[in-house]
């Protein structure tokens, strides 16, 4: 293989990104035709559940759509192979060298790494970090990621910081491998899977997927082939009665930490809702209807204000401004209801 100086795969800004995993995925995939029926058959149910927060141990509203983390894994455009730290040692012995090769072979990386020296901070930071490119002149990775200025962005890291940041993760600390690969840590190598169309746009699938978002139905049962059904998962609608109990929690004292991640997911949901009604339009899924379409965007609106006006209550620690973010939100319900149930009986 000839060296090269330079290599940056290609890359467009995501269409949602409010957890690692999705920006990656929609980085890599979201503009290709291919991927779109996959995109918009998916991504309509939402899970949620509380947990202990590990700094201040009160409760947390984890939000998320499905697919979540696994998207990586089961998108049939895109091909995961997962490698541990001590593969990459023991096959390679450079792991600058692995993930300079791996590059030149058109991988995405994606894997979990000790970003405090990136950052310069105080405390110890372990986060997701997504590489599409580097620069030997330069010395750098080009990376995408959340850490570097609050929202994802494309950055560069020097060679030397992202190496030692990857070798600093422990056994027990990659929450990526973790869920299916106990105590190990190492890398996903990503590649596109553009060879021909694997999937097509599903609409029975899309109508059962809106029915259990409106129903709040635990979509958990659909997978007890691969995992044991759990029954701590909140789903489809009320997850926004969830996030008004966190924020009800907060006004009371009871919680302090003016968590604003709930927020971004959901309204990167609405986001891709209203991107793919358009899509099932365009498709003649369902019929053309500019009503279904304004009206969703008053959701999508409406989701967006809630999200910036806690974003302001949290700037100011200023908890009356967050009885009107639980009315809107609640309204947001309420209409969301009302037009993909308009939506599912099109369908």
């Amino acid at each position: 293989m000839d060296k090269k100086d330079k290599v940056i795969l290609s890359v467009d800004y995501p269409q949602i990104t409010s957890w690692q995993w999705h920006a990656a995925l929609f980085s890599i995939l979201g503009k290709e035709n291919y991927a779109q029926d996959w995109i918009y058959s998916n991504y309509i149910q939402i899970r949620s559940y509380f947990d202990k927060d590990a700094n201040s141990k009160s409760d947390i509203l984890f939000v998320d759509c499905m697919p979540s983390d696994n998207s990586l894994k089961d998108c049939p455009y895109l091909l995961a192979q997962p490698i541990t730290q001590q593969q990459i040692l023991t096959y390679s012995g450079d792991f600058l060298q692995f993930l300079l090769k791996s590059l030149d072979m058109s991988y995405y990386i994606f894997g979990i790494c000790d970003e405090t020296d990136m950052l310069n901070r105080e405390w110890r930071i372990l986060h997701q970090i997504f590489i599409y490119g580097y620069d030997l002149e330069k010395q750098v990775f080009h990376v995408g990621d959340f850490t570097f200025t609050g929202k994802f962005s494309y950055t560069t890291v020097p060679f030397n910081t992202l190496v030692e940041g990857f070798l600093k993760v422990k056994p027990g600390e990659d929450f990526v491998f973790d869920a299916e690969h106990k105590d190990m840590y190492g890398l996903y190598l990503l590649s596109k899977n553009l060879g021909k169309k694997y999937y097509s746009f599903d609409a029975k699938y899309v109508k059962r997927n809106i029915n259990e978002y409106l129903n709040c139905t635990n979509t958990e049962e659909h997978y007890r082939h691969n995992r044991n059904y759990e029954d701590k998962f909140i789903f489809g609608v009320d997850v926004y009665t969830a996030i008004v109990k966190q924020i009800t929690l907060l006004e009371e004292g009871i919680v302090q930490r003016y968590d604003y991640r709930p927020f971004h997911v959901i309204y990167d949901h609405k986001v891709l809702m209203k991107d793919r009604l358009q899509y099932m339009m365009d498709n003649n899924y369902i019929p053309n209807d500019h009503a279904i379409l304004d009206d969703y965007e008053e959701v999508k609106k409406t989701v967006l204000f809630t999200r910036n006006s806690f974003l302001r209550a949290s700037n100011k620690r200023d908890l009356s401004l967050l009885s009107k973010v639980k009315t809107h939100l609640m309204n947001a319900k309420e209409k969301e209801i009302e037009v993909l149930t308009r939506v599912e009986g099109l369908l």
